[in-house]
């Protein structure tokens, strides 16, 4: 059972960190940097679920932040930030490498839903390397 002490809890710079880089990845991909829209006959693209999935890996990766958030342990956090680490680099393959995108460069989904999730992808996965390597080091040097 877990049991949240809130006098304890202390929100790493990390946590917040990824926390609010979240909320921009989910607003952008829901509002401004979506991909392509409906064609004429109803029907969608491909790029339509690559646009799917990665809101479904922002709201992922929002909950682990929360989670992460809620854990002392910082090897436990560590293993979140693998997790994160892991997704981010998932998200940025699933554009154009997983899942194919629209024929031209000047359709939305290889304009702004591509470069946007490629850049929040490389921002994730600096933060969770840099909290992975510094939770090494930390509990290497308490050993």
């Amino acid at each position: 059972m877990l049991i949240i002490n809130k006098e304890k809890i202390k929100i790493s710079l990390f946590d917040t960190l990824q926390f609010v880089v979240s909320i921009f990845l989910i607003l952008g991909i829901n509002f401004w940097f979506h991909a392509c829209g409906m064609k004429a006959d109803g029907t969608y693209m491909n790029c339509h679920e690559a646009e799917m999935i990665i809101k479904v890996i922002s709201y992922i990766i929002i909950g682990l932040v929360v989670i992460k958030a809620l854990i002392r342990n910082s090897i436990f956090k560590a293993g979140i930030s693998v997790g994160i680490l892991s997704i981010s680099l998932l998200m940025i393959l699933i554009p154009k490498v997983l899942v194919s995108l629209c024929m031209y460069d000047s359709m939305a989904c290889n304009k702004y839903m591509r470069p946007y999730t490629l850049m929040f992808g490389i921002i994730f996965m600096v933060i969770s390397c840099v909290e992975i390597v510094l939770t090494y080091l930390k509990t290497r040097k308490a050993n």
